[in-house]
């Protein structure tokens, strides 16, 4: 799933940096927070085992949507 992360990335950086008025130094603190915060909820939702239920989302739609992506 490395192609839809770098698709979700790009719009979240290039979001910040814009409302920053294209200021990378001042965004920067931003940038890290958003994706420190969502690695946290990644080890949360890891820790609680919620993974498992990708079994209930049928294979052509996983397959569809990464397709897509690319």
């Amino acid at each position: 799933m490395t192609t839809p992360m770098t698709a979700v990335t790009m719009v979240v950086i290039a979001s910040i940096v814009a409302m920053n008025d294209g200021d990378l130094e001042r965004a920067l603190p931003a940038i890290l927070m958003v994706f420190l915060l969502a690695r946290l909820l990644h080890i949360l939702l890891g820790i609680a085992e919620l993974g498992k239920y990708i079994r209930s989302i049928p294979y052509p739609v996983v397959s569809g949507f990464v397709t897509a992506m690319g």
